[in-house]
C-alpha cells in the first residue's frame, strides 16, 4: 500500500469523519450552500428498529472518538445481529479503510450495494466509499470510476471533493479544479478547500510554463519532467546520487521572485545530493564541476503538494541556476 497516497487521501477528503459525524469545519458565508438530495449524515443513519441499533451507535462514537479496536468490535457484534443491514456493512468498510486496511474495505462495500434497500439515490453513499477505498489502494482509475458512479446518483461535497482528490493524483488539473470548485458550492466553509483550489491553479499555471519552456532552444526534457539547460559546461568529474556537492545556486518562482539564493547570500552550501528534492539529484549528475546549468523543476520532482516556504506554494514549479563548484 501507497503509504503517501493513504496520508493524504484522508487528510484531504476528510473521509470517515464528515461521514459520521458531518462535521463542518468553519461556518459557511451568508451564500446558502446546495443541499444534495441525500447528504452523508442520512446515508449514516441507523436503523432504529434494528437488534444491532444499540452496537451501531456505540460504534459511531467509539469511531469518532479514534477508539477502532473497540469499535470494530462493536460493528462486528452489529453485524452479526443484522447481517442484512448494508449500512453496517458500509461502516465497518470505513473502519477498516481508516486504519490501512483499504482491500478489506471493498468485499463489504460490493455486499452494502447488493443488500441495498435504501433506495437508488442511497448507492452513492457505498459508491463514493469504495472510491476513497481504491484511491488510498493507489488506484486512481477504479476510484474515479466509482466516484463518477456516485455523483451521477447524488452530487456532495463529499464525491465531488473525492473526485478532485483523484484528478490530482492522475495530473488531470483541469478536471480536479472543476470538480473542487462544484464542492465548494455545497460546502463553501471548507477550511481545505482553498488550499486546494490554491494548488491546482498553481499546477495549471506550471504545466503551461513547462510546456513554454521545453520549447525552447537548447531545453533537454527528461522523462521525469525535469527541463535542463547547459549554461556553461564543466570540465571536471559528474557527481554521483550518494556524493556530496558544493554549489552556488539562485532559486526563483515562474514569476521572478526569488525563494531562496546561495548568490544572494554570498555563501556556496554544501549538502549529500540524496538528501535534496529529486530535481536537483537528478540535474546536478548531468552537470561536470566547472560547470553552470538551469534547471526547471515540476512541482512532482521539486516539493509537490507541500509549502516549505512562505514563498512557494502548494504545486509551486521551481527554477534553479546551479554553479557545481566541487565534488567533496
Amino acid at each position: 500500500m501507497n503509504t503517501r497516497i493513504l496520508v493524504v487521501m484522508m487528510a484531504l477528503l476528510g473521509c470517515a469523519i464528515t461521514v459520521h459525524a458531518a462535521e463542518q469545519s468553519t461556518p459557511p458565508p451568508a451564500d446558502k450552500p446546495l443541499i444534495p438530495a441525500q447528504t452523508a449524515e442520512d446515508a449514516a443513519k441507523g436503523n432504529e428498529k434494528s437488534p444491532a441499533y444499540k452496537n451501531e451507535q456505540r460504534a459511531d462514537e467509539l469511531f469518532k472518538s479514534r477508539s477502532f479496536q473497540d469499535a470494530h468490535k462493536e460493528l462486528d457484534a452489529a453485524l452479526a445481529l443484522d447481517p442484512k443491514s448494508p449500512t453496517l456493512h458500509v461502516k465497518k468498510a470505513i473502519l477498516l479503510y481508516s486504519t490501512g486496511k483499504p482491500q478489506e474495505a471493498l468485499p463489504l462495500l460490493d455486499k452494502a450495494l447488493e443488500l441495498n434497500q435504501r433506495g437508488k439515490t442511497w448507492a452513492w453513499w457505498p459508491l463514493y466509499n469504495k472510491g476513497v477505498a481504491l484511491g488510498i489502494s493507489g488506484d486512481m482509475e477504479g476510484a474515479v470510476q466509482n466516484l463518477d458512479a456516485s455523483i451521477a446518483l447524488n452530487p456532495t461535497f463529499e464525491n465531488l471533493f473525492g473526485r478532485a482528490t483523484a484528478y490530482l493524483y492522475q495530473e488531470k488539473f483541469d478536471q480536479s479544479l472543476a470538480d473542487a470548485r462544484a464542492a465548494q458550492k455545497y460546502k463553501p466553509g471548507d477550511a481545505a478547500l482553498p488550499r486546494l483550489i490554491g494548488q491546482l491553479e498553481e499546477r495549471i499555471a506550471g504545466v503551461k510554463f513547462l510546456d513554454e519552456m521545453a520549447a525552447k532552444k537548447g531545453a533537454e526534457k527528461t522523462a521525469s519532467g525535469l527541463i535542463f539547460f547547459n549554461i556553461r559546461k564543466g570540465s571536471g568529474k559528474s557527481p554521483a546520487a550518494t556524493d556530496t556537492v558544493k554549489v552556488h545556486y539562485h532559486g526563483t518562482l515562474p514569476d521572478g521572485t526569488v525563494f531562496d539564493s546561495s548568490v544572494e547570500r554570498k555563501q556556496p552550501a554544501t549538502f549529500p545530493l540524496n538528501g535534496v528534492i529529486p530535481c536537483w539529484t537528478e540535474g546536478l549528475q548531468k552537470m561536470k564541476v566547472g560547470g553552470k546549468a538551469k534547471l526547471i523543476c515540476p512541482a512532482k520532482i521539486a516539493y509537490g503538494n507541500q509549502s516549505p516556504s512562505p514563498k512557494i506554494k502548494p504545486g509551486a514549479t521551481l527554477i534553479f541556476e546551479v554553479e557545481l563548484l566541487a565534488i567533496e
